[in-house]
């Protein structure tokens, strides 16, 4: 839940040629450009196209690299398909990925996050939790103290800061896998 935005534009030309690289497992050559300006080429594995808010992100591995990287769509200037095809990576499972919390801007770590945030505040918590093993450890008139295992990540922070002061006494404790 954000400001709605209205979405990136990306080049249809982009676009077929990332689909195309999708759907027929090939690998993708990019001319990207990131958010601060600097370009690079690579010949990427494209393995999923994921839209997030206003902007479609493609999930890519790089060659001779075990991790996987975002490129913003429209951040990319050029695309062609290449005539190889690529093994799909067997560890790769998009649903986890998501669930892991990649898309939140982190690395996929999760933490254990305990805090009291007051009872107007938190409420939606009450009927929106955070994750399934989320707890209420504490609940008065006037605040409640929550904990829940969530990813840990930028949107986390962001999601905290918006509470200003009716979020306090904030641990976050990290799990390890």
């Amino acid at each position: 839940t954000s400001q709605p935005l209205l979405p990136a534009k990306v080049s249809p030309d982009i676009f077929e040629a990332v689909s195309s690289a999708l759907f027929e497992n090939k690998l993708l050559n990019v001319e990207y450009q990131n958010q601060h300006g600097k370009k690079n080429k690579a010949q990427v594995m494209p393995l999923a196209l994921v839209q997030q808010g206003g902007a479609m992100y493609l999930v890519v591995q790089y060659e001779g690299f075990e991790n996987y990287r975002h490129l913003a769509l429209h951040r990319i200037k050029k695309a062609t398909v290449s005539t190889f095809s690529f093994e799909y990576p067997k560890d790769f499972n998009l649903k986890h990925y998501q669930e892991q919390g990649n898309f939140g801007f982190g690395d996929g770590s999760m933490v254990k996050l305990t805090f009291s945030i007051s009872h107007s505040a938190g409420f939606h918590l009450t009927e929106t939790p955070l994750s399934k093993d989320q707890q209420i450890l504490e609940e008065t008139e006037a605040f409640y103290r929550i904990q829940a295992t969530v990813p840990d990540n930028e949107m986390l922070t962001w999601w905290i800061r918006k509470f200003g002061e009716d979020i306090w006494d904030i641990k976050r404790e990290a799990i390890s896998e």
